[in-house]
């Protein structure tokens, strides 16, 4: 299980929402999400789904975070190659332990659809009869591979791809995103869909977005 991710200088991890304040283009989400923590009433499970690149892992660090959990009891999953009944058997005995520093222990499950059916399985009992110090977020780009006894015992979330005009917002409070995106560092890595659409041609055409403040429909 990751404790922390590697830091690099790509776009999406350099201007990484740290709040959901920060956050652009999931109003839908944020709402419901910032009632639950204002009502201490958060899910005990939820599914985050959505195409890469739209922010579901990182609203799932910013729910942990908003919720007082610290690094030391955040665990992140990457179910594309930990995806076997083993893993989520490990994952079952820990569970239990209380956390160490926080109201919470919190597993995000990144590429939850690769799991294994027999891995599916094994998680389902616990979704089913989680400690009350136990949270889960499960994110996704192919919901339709979730299976419905798990997403029946979630609350699920549908996150939007970005309009052009939240693009171009965007743009007007990232004057530095072409030299950034283009450094050495960042090549190395394969670049998400907004990364993508504002190295694109279409793009480089506007050198000065149009003022005033843009509708994000």
């Amino acid at each position: 299980m990751e404790k922390k991710e590697s830091r690099h200088a790509t776009l999406y991890r350099q201007y990484r929402p740290q709040s959901f304040n920060d956050a652009r283009g999931q109003e839908h989400i944020v709402k419901v999400l910032k009632a639950e923590i204002k009502n201490k009433k958060p899910a005990h499970a939820y599914l985050f789904s959505g195409g890469r690149g739209t922010g579901k892992t990182t609203f799932a660090r910013i729910l942990a975070r908003e919720l007082g959990v610290s690094d030391k009891d955040l665990y992140e999953i990457d179910a594309a190659s930990n995806n076997g009944v083993e893993h989520i058997r490990e994952l079952r005995e820990g569970v239990h332990v209380v956390p160490f520093e926080s109201p919470y222990k919190f597993y995000i499950v990144d590429e939850a659809h690769m799991l294994s059916k027999s891995a599916w399985n094994a998680f389902l009992k616990t979704l089913e009869e989680p400690p009350p110090h136990a949270m889960f977020v499960l994110a996704t780009t192919e919901r339709d591979k979730i299976p419905d006894t798990i997403q029946s015992r979630c609350e699920v979330y549908s996150f939007k791809q970005p309009s052009n005009a939240l693009l171009l917002n965007l743009w007007r409070f990232l004057p530095m995103v072409l030299s950034a995106t283009d450094s050495p560092s960042c090549r190395k890595y394969s670049p998400s869909p907004i990364t993508k659409r504002l190295r694109s041609k279409k793009w480089r055409r506007f050198p000065e977005p149009p003022a005033g403040k843009l509708s994000e429909r």
